[in-house]
C-alpha cells in the first residue's frame, strides 16, 4: 500500500508537470520552436515538426497518467521523453553551448548540468509512477494528490532557483536570443 501511494503521489506530481510543460509550450509555440531550433540538433525543416511531436508526446503521457490502466505505460513514456530532452542538453552542453535556452517550461534557463542531473531525477519519478499496483481507495487518492501538488510546488521554486542562478551577474550571456526576446531584452 504504501509503495502505491507513492506512486500515486509520482503520478500527479507528473500529471502536473506535463501538462505545465505542454501548455506552457503551446501557450508561446514560436518562442518554442525558435528553443529547439537553438539546440542544433535537426535540419531546419524538422524543428516544428519534432516541435509539435513534443507537445503531443507531453499530452499524450499527461492523458495515459491520468487513466489507471495505462499508468505504467505513461510512465515509461514519460521516463523515455525525458531521457531523449536529457541527451538533447547533454550534447548541447559537451559542446560547451552554454547560452542556449532549455525550453522546459515557464521559467527562462540557460542549459546547465543542473538541469541534466534534474532530468536524472524526474526519470526516478517515473520508475516509482510506474510502480502503481492497486487501488488505493478514495483516501488515498486525496492524500497522493495532495503530496504529488506539495512536491510539484516545491519543484516548481527549486525551479525558479536554478533559473535565477543562470541569471546572476557573474554569468553573463546565458539566455539564448529567442530567451532574451521572450524577457523583452
Amino acid at each position: 500500500m504504501t509503495e502505491d501511494m507513492l506512486g500515486a503521489s509520482a503520478t500527479t506530481f507528473l500529471v502536473l508537470l506535463f501538462a505545465h510543460s505542454a501548455l506552457h509550450k503551446l501557450a508561446d509555440f514560436p518562442a518554442f520552436t525558435g528553443y529547439v531550433a537553438d539546440y542544433e540538433l535537426l535540419p531546419p525543416y524538422l524543428v516544428t515538426w519534432v516541435s509539435r511531436l513534443a507537445v503531443v508526446a507531453e499530452l499524450t503521457i499527461v492523458a495515459g497518467l491520468v487513466l489507471p490502466a495505462t499508468v505504467a505505460w505513461a510512465s515509461y513514456f514519460a521516463g523515455a521523453l525525458l531521457a531523449l530532452y536529457g541527451i538533447a542538453i547533454a550534447i548541447n552542453l559537451l559542446r560547451g553551448r552554454l547560452s542556449v535556452e532549455c525550453g522546459c517550461g515557464a521559467i527562462t534557463q540557460p542549459l546547465s548540468w543542473s538541469l541534466l542531473a534534474r532530468n536524472t531525477l524526474l526519470i526516478a519519478i517515473t520508475v516509482l509512477s510506474s510502480g502503481v499496483r492497486g487501488p488505493i481507495g478514495l483516501p488515498g487518492v486525496a492524500a497522493a494528490v495532495a503530496a504529488g501538488l506539495i512536491f510539484w510546488i516545491t519543484y516548481i521554486a527549486a525551479d525558479q532557483v536554478l533559473a535565477n542562478f543562470g541569471r546572476t551577474p557573474n554569468r553573463p550571456g546565458r539566455l539564448s536570443e529567442a530567451a532574451r526576446k521572450q524577457e523583452g531584452r
